[in-house]
């Protein structure tokens, strides 16, 4: 049956498959001055490339290089800190979590 006919039938099609749907996570980041980053982020981005990319946000990006390995990422309803080389997926972040960016003592 042509395309033509099909649409003078009045039938709709509905898909059962979203258009809009993404395999992006919506996170916040938290400053330590309490300054908030919000990124839709792929579950395959590692945690330490989220760490960096905040802290770039937060700070200038030159300075961020060298005081990175100064900071971790903290779950903040599960009150731990994030291992750098896990990805967003292993971790098990989930949409509108709040992640804190924590200072630690090396």
């Amino acid at each position: 049956m042509p395309r033509s006919e099909i649409a003078k039938q009045g039938d709709m099609f509905v898909s059962e498959t979203n258009i809009f749907t993404s395999d992006l996570v919506k996170l916040s980041v938290i400053s330590i001055e309490g300054s908030v980053w919000n990124i839709d982020a792929s579950p395959d981005i590692s945690v330490d490339k989220l760490k960096t990319m905040a802290l770039c946000h937060f700070i200038s990006p030159l300075e961020c290089v060298k005081v990175t390995s100064n900071y971790k990422l903290l779950l903040v309803s599960e009150r731990r800190l994030l291992d750098n080389d896990s990805s967003v997926l292993q971790e098990g972040l989930r949409d509108n979590g709040d992640y804190c960016l924590a200072v630690t003592v090396t």
